[in-house]
């Protein structure tokens, strides 16, 4: 390296033999756009130079081991501030690129997935460009089909020089199938790889008889966890972390295998980054869905209930006001038939007759049930009426004591908190009841068949809205799952399974994960522009637009609206079949699975009034675990995988060329391109036909990115119908301007949407803090380190002693001294040789630090440092005798039958504060001040709780039970 003057900076670079003129290399020459004939913009020029130096280095003289042994020499230079940030990314970036280009030169090859694989690639100058951006802290936006994988890498090995490096998917598939392309590539520069799965063992391994399943999942994901780069589904991470907090272990999270202390410190010291693919699907889309992590009740619960009660809301009468199309429709149940009339809302009534709540109290006198639509917010409640017919038929049929409801009132009247045990298990009853009601009414009006659920043969499989796709390891918590499966059950005729009621026991949301784990993030999505706002105002990175290798030659025609649905179904399924049979593979998607009969319906008419029609052949692309039956997850996705490679294909059927026709719920995120194969190409590429559009932008572009894609030929086009939920307040004489409409309509949905993530965010920003202690205090705790267990053990003792002082003081005043001595002696504190009652005068002895009557400042700290000196040398006694570590895990990992846990107590302090978010948001007139306060307090309760139970099960572990006399010579009294 040689020391230069450049550009205003003193700065270190290669020294002129590290330089090189490119290796020719005609093949990848002719496919990669150079980077001066880019169409590059503001935000992405500024990494043109940095692109720069990574091409001007020459590696290509050096050794495998020297490639490996750069690794660790860039390390050590992070880790000793020897270089400046780009001089290290640079030469990390063109040691990778050295490594890709070999092992495409020499046509290396290993297995994916179980199947062949050959390394045909080495990047572009635009995935350079992305790599880097996001490696300056950027966010990369790159369109379907520009290799995210390789740019990924770029960064994630960067990244891996100065800690560790979570790559985190979707899907586990695309996971799995990124680790095995780029685990060879890592390994070749010296970094371990690593793979988190839900499921860590083989199938051999779980049919050994010999093995303990629990114990070798726990090794297997300490071994990847414990890895310079680890592969992993986002959510499977969080849930990690929330089975990590429940069990008190941090196998998990740190991956501890490690047994030197030392090396435990340098692991818990390392830095550690998040890079995510199709990040905004992950951070605003799915921003507030929070991971959880629930618990059977052990109970037994009457399924029929369910049943029940489902049938009983859904012949209440319902009153729904739609403010935003101006509608209200009141809907009766008529013999069983539901009746429904519709009356337009007028906007001057309401604002010159009425308040607005005033015409909703005046409508919803003789309904049972409200619903209230206005944008995206919707309100569901029973009304007056409805509670009391809720009432009077759960009374009837037997389900609710007769005289429960009105105990109940006469409570609130009197305004008498205190209730009996027979009381409070009688209102715990009503509150459970009401409650089924409540999920009852919601999965009727907010859960649809197609859209967040399907039926598998007896069960209730939740699906992703954004992508269609299964999510067969997902459950609703409190009750929700249970009242739609009720609902399907009524709905379908079906003995649909019921499944045991969860409650939650851990839970975080994507935003408390990423912030209170990781140092910095980034991640690159085809669609990230379209929420550049949020990714600015709330995670304060910028998005980076990354032009493609290739210009995009896509046509995208203007979109056709039309008056109903099937109308504008079958003129969409007669375009796509006519591209078909001109030789054009055609990509025709609805929203939802349940649509997705429908159009293969129509599909089979149509075709069989076409000329040639016979011979078009087509594939229905649909969930991952819809195929085979009920078939495994991973054979789901294997034929999935087979469908989306056939998609782009040509066939010629007796000297005509006829496209495949593929048929899909929504491909959106889908991360597997469709590639087309020469007569595809030849005939104009692929045609995308998209029936309907989505409430958000983003996920239209999605689909538009599969149309193509490196430049490939293709054209696209979307249909709409006047029925369609985006297109609901659309004029109905207007007969032009609709597509202005629709955008206006999705850039609301947008910015409502991250109105409201931001004020989430905004509310959980100074509870985040709490996490990120007690998170650290934990792993820390429990890191087997002494340097950390000694400093978190002796400020918890200081809590304690401070409490304890001020206890003190309480009782004394209060005369109650005997209730401190019985305190202290349950926390293993032996105070009554010091402290002795006689009659009403209570006396201290000087040696503990207690004065009589102490009022003075001097005296208090005196009694504060003699408790604390005594909690201290406590301790140090049983450091002494060696079993710290055991007291330390059993007090987060005790039973809980026995003795609260610390987990427990953390799980209370979550419960407490979603509790306070729930009264937020059920009343506006709570100050967001004072729910902060109460949570603050809250936490420091658990704090202080945690430090007493830690104290407790120490001290009062020892060899033998308390030994005093042992304690009197540590302490020497």
């Amino acid at each position: 390296m040689v020391r230069v003057f450049l550009d205003g900076l003193w700065m270190d670079i290669p020294v002129a033999s590290d330089y090189h003129t490119p290796i020719e290399d005609p093949e990848f020459d002719a496919k990669n756009t150079p980077v001066s004939e880019l169409d590059l913009s503001r935000e992405t020029r500024q990494y043109v130079p940095l692109l720069n130096r990574v091409k001007q280095y020459d590696f290509s003289r050096e050794s495998n081991s020297d490639l490996r042994a750069r690794t660790r020499r860039l390390r050590i230079d992070i880790e000793k501030g020897k270089r400046n940030a780009d001089d290290v990314l640079t030469e990390a970036y063109a040691n990778i690129y050295e490594v890709m280009r070999r092992f495409r030169e020499q046509g290396k090859g290993w297995k994916v997935l179980g199947k062949d694989f050959e390394w045909d690639m080495r990047p572009y100058d635009c995935q350079l460009l992305a790599g880097i951006a996001m490696s300056k802290g950027s966010l990369a936006d790159m369109k379907t089909g520009e290799g995210k994988t390789i740019v990924g890498a770029l960064d994630a090995y960067y990244k891996a020089l100065q800690g560790q490096v979570h790559v985190a998917t979707v899907t586990e598939y695309l996971s799995g199938r990124d680790h095995d392309i780029l685990r060879p590539i890592f390994e070749e520069l010296g970094l371990t790889v690593g793979l988190n799965k839900r499921d860590m063992l083989t199938p051999q391994e779980k049919a050994d008889p010999d093995t303990n399943n629990v114990l070798l999942q726990i090794i297997k994901k300490q071994e990847a966890y414990d890895t310079d780069i680890l592969f992993s589904p986002f959510y499977q991470l969080a849930h990690d972390l929330n089975n990590d907090m429940v069990s008190g272990r941090v196998y998990m999270q740190d991956g501890f295998i490690e047994e030197n202390p030392q090396k435990k410190l340098k692991k818990l010291s390392r830095k550690r980054y998040l890079i995510l693919d199709e990040i905004d699907q992950i951070t605003v889309d799915e921003a507030r869905i929070p991971v959880i992590l629930s618990n059977r009740i052990d109970e037994q619960e009457p399924v029929n209930e369910y049943d029940t009660i489902e049938k009983i809301v859904n012949r209440f009468s319902i009153g729904e006001f739609d403010f935003d199309n101006n509608n209200y429709t009141e809907t009766r149940m008529i013999r069983r038939t539901a009746h429904a009339t519709r009356a337009p809302i007028d906007p001057k009534d309401i604002r010159f007759v009425w308040s607005k709540k005033k015409y909703i109290e005046n409508k919803e006198k003789d309904t049972d049930i409200v619903y209230i639509k206005e944008g995206e917010r919707k309100t569901l409640r029973l009304t007056d009426k409805g509670e009391r017919r809720l009432e009077r038929l759960l009374m009837r049929i037997g389900m609710l004591e007769q005289d429960t409801v009105q105990m109940l009132e006469e409570k609130e009247q009197n305004e008498d908190t205190e209730l009996t045990d027979d009381e409070t298990e009688k209102a715990q009853r009503f509150v459970e009841l009401y409650q089924k009601a409540m999920n009852a009414i919601k999965a009727r009006f907010y859960y649809k068949e197609g859209e967040h659920y399907r039926i598998a043969g007896d069960r209730v499989v939740l699906m992703d809205t954004m992508t269609g796709r299964d999510k067969p390891d997902s459950k609703y918590s409190e009750g929700m799952q249970q009242a739609i499966e009720a609902k399907a059950r009524r709905e379908t005729g079906q003995d649909i399974h019921i499944t045991p009621r969860t409650e939650t026991i851990a839970k975080i949301s994507v935003q408390d994960y990423i912030f209170s784990q990781y140092s910095d993030f980034s991640g690159m999505s085809g669609t990230a522009l379209g929420a550049d706002a949020e990714f600015k105002k709330i995670y304060k990175k910028d998005v980076c637009p990354v032009p493609t290798n290739r210009p995009c030659i896509r046509e995208e025609l203007s979109d056709q609206l039309f008056d109903t649905s099937n109308h504008r179904n079958h003129i969409a399924v007669l375009d796509a079949l006519q591209s078909v049979l001109d030789g054009r593979p055609v990509l025709l998607t609805v929203l939802d699975e349940k649509k997705l009969q429908d159009i293969v319906d129509i599909v089979e008419f149509r075709k069989g009034m076409m000329p040639d029609g016979d011979k078009i052949e087509y594939q229905v692309l649909k969930n991952n675990a819809t195929y085979a039956g009920e078939a495994k997850d991973s054979d789901g996705l294997k034929r999935e995988n087979e469908l989306i490679a056939n998609a782009g294909t040509v066939r010629d059927a007796e000297g005509i060329d006829i496209g495949m026709l593929t048929i899909a719920a929504n491909m959106a995120g889908r991360g597997i391109d469709i590639k087309l194969d020469e007569a595809a190409q030849r005939n104009g590429g692929m045609h995308g036909i998209f029936v309907e559009r989505y409430r958000l932008g983003r996920v239209d572009e999605q689909k538009r990115g599969r149309i193509g894609r490196q430049g490939n030929p293709g054209i696209c086009k979307f249909y709409l119908s006047r029925e369609d939920e985006v297109m609901q307040g659309f004029p109905l004489d207007a007969k032009e301007g609709f597509s202005r409409f629709v955008s206006k309509v999705q850039a609301g949905n947008e910015a409502r949407g991250m109105g409201s993530r931001k004020t989430n965010l905004d509310y959980r920003e100074d509870l985040r803090a709490h996490e990120i202690e007690y998170c650290a205090i934990r792993r820390e705790l429990l890191s087997n380190v002494p340097e950390l267990q000694k400093k978190h053990l002796s400020d918890l003792c200081r809590l304690v002693a401070v409490d304890a002082l001020k206890s003190f003081e309480t009782h004394r005043r209060n005369n109650t001294l005997d209730v401190f001595v019985r305190d202290m002696a349950s926390l293993g504190i032996y105070v009554s040789k010091m402290l002795k009652l006689r009659g009403r005068k209570d006396r201290v002895k000087k040696k503990i630090g207690f004065t009589e009557a102490a009022e003075s400042e001097k005296a208090r700290k005196a009694a504060r440092k003699a408790l604390v000196n005594q909690i201290s040398q406590l301790t140090r006694a049983v450091e002494e005798r060696g079993h710290i570590d055991d007291l330390i895990e059993e007090s987060f990992w005790g039973h809980e039958l026995h003795r609260p846990n610390i987990n427990t107590l953390w799980k209370e302090y979550v419960k407490h504060t979603d509790e306070g978010f729930s009264r937020l948001a059920s009343s506006p007139g709570i100050k967001k001040e004072e729910f902060i306060k109460e949570c603050h307090q809250a936490y420091e309760n658990f704090k202080l709780r945690m430090g007493r139970l830690l104290i407790r099960n120490l001290f009062t572990s020892l060899p033998g039970g308390f030994n005093i006399n042992f304690i009197n010579r540590r302490i020497a009294i």
